[in-house]
């Protein structure tokens, strides 16, 4: 071994010695050194992964917690629900949901009757900001009366406490009156849930049921008839026979949360002019894109064939939840096209914005209880009563004293006298 390796590693010896004698010195100050740095990777590692044992934590977008049945209550009280649900226990259903409107019971009992068994597969909770409360969605197996394939399903709900601190349902924000609109929402919790509807465990769960529900659609022709003919046709025709009052403050329970706004103050109007109530108004539209004429009013009735892109229809009618117009394209062709792909037409007789009257696309509220109506011919029906100071956004005024408006995601008829502009 040459002289200057022997330099070489006898300085790294002298090194050695004096680290091993430092660390001695100062041995307390490096084991609560090490000990520090330990800490800080641990608090990282839960920081970042988020800790998903416990409900309400958020994940590291900062987002509530996605989890999958964490909580026995909530299982447990959804199980109550659907075997009160199957059996069409309205009074069991009460004990645990509220409130349950009577136009809700009907449907419930309609639902109920087609219905054999039925599995919750999973649930998907999530704390409520805006709220003191959990939003719970339920994956479920169905199994309807003379099918042989099971069907698949998933329904969304707030679950709150009552001041006793027993779960209940907060059936405000049941599915059934969230397309409604019987009772007035909270709109800061509904865009929650419906923000909640958009997260991409959602989505993905949301499609990967929706696949499951086609298939087994496919598999089953007997199904398919059950679920897009019987069932569809059984609640069309119940919603034509009730008297759908929207918008009405919710009857007093412990889990009801309301936000009512107040409606603005719409200035009076002068110089208005005369209307002719005589006058038959003829209602057309222009589709917005090349699209299906269906046989009813739902995206899994078959085709009768298709509008194009810019033809104009004339509207006979809109269905009962006011989503899809019933439209005569031709003389071979009518059917039903969703509201999303018609823009209403100007003719002659509309006065839209004229000497003095509610411009396109303005707010304007209800000054009296009005029914809102499915046409402007004599065979029109009720699709819905909304309640005094209810704010409609202005699509089409007519000469004949007929408005077309939407509300609540509904589009309807209802007379100009029953504006408070």
């Amino acid at each position: 071994m040459s002289n200057n390796n022997k330099d070489t590693m006898n300085t790294g010896i002298k090194v050695t010695a004096r680290a091993i004698a430092l660390v001695k010195t100062y041995k307390r100050y490096f084991i609560l050194g090490i000990a520090a740095i330990a800490f800080i990777l641990i608090m990282f590692f839960a920081i970042g992964k988020g800790d998903k044992s416990a409900s309400g934590n958020v994940d590291a977008s900062g987002n509530p917690v996605f989890e999958v049945n964490k909580d026995k209550k909530i299982k447990a009280l959804m199980k109550e629900y659907y075997d009160n649900y199957i059996e069409a226990d309205i009074d069991g259903l009460k004990e645990i949901a509220k409130p349950i409107s009577e136009n809700e019971e009907g449907y419930i009992k309609i639902f109920a009757q087609y219905i054999d068994s039925y599995k919750i597969k999973e649930i998907y909770t999530q704390k409520c900001k805006k709220a003191d409360g959990t939003i719970v969605v339920v994956e479920l197996e169905l199994n309807f009366t003379g099918c042989k394939t099971t069907d698949y399903g998933m329904d969304t709900f707030l679950v709150s406490a009552d001041k006793d601190g027993n779960l209940l349902i907060n059936n405000l924000y049941s599915q059934f009156n969230r397309r409604t609109y019987e009772y007035i929402l909270d709109s800061t919790i509904e865009r929650e849930i419906n923000s909640f509807s958009q997260r991409k465990e959602f989505l993905a769960l949301q499609k990967e049921i929706d696949e499951a529900h086609e298939k087994a659609l496919l598999k089953d022709s007997a199904l398919d008839e059950m679920v897009n003919t019987t069932i569809n046709l059984a609640v069309s025709d119940y919603m034509t026979t009730i008297v759908l009052v929207q918008n009405q403050t919710p009857p007093d329970n412990d889990v009801v949360i309301t936000d009512v706004d107040e409606p603005d103050d719409e200035p009076e109007s002068e110089d208005k002019i005369v209307i002719d109530e005589s006058i038959e108004v003829t209602e057309y539209a222009i589709t917005t894109d090349s699209v299906n004429v269906r046989y009813g009013a739902s995206k899994d009735k078959k085709s009768l064939g298709k509008a194009a892109a810019g033809a104009k229809v004339e509207i006979l009618a809109i269905d009962p939840w006011g989503e899809w117009s019933y439209v005569q394209v031709n003389e071979n062709l009518k059917g039903f096209i969703r509201n999303d792909f018609l823009i209403t037409q100007d003719n002659e007789y509309t006065i839209t914005g004229k000497d003095g009257y509610p411009e396109k696309d303005s707010k304007v509220a209800l000054k009296e209880t009005v029914n809102l109506m499915n046409s402007m011919k004599s065979y029109n029906k009720v699709i819905s009563a909304l309640q005094e100071g209810t704010q409609v956004t202005i699509i089409a005024v007519y000469q004949n004293g007929q408005v077309k408006v939407s509300v609540n995601g509904k589009t309807g008829y209802l007379p100009l006298s029953a504006l408070d502009y």
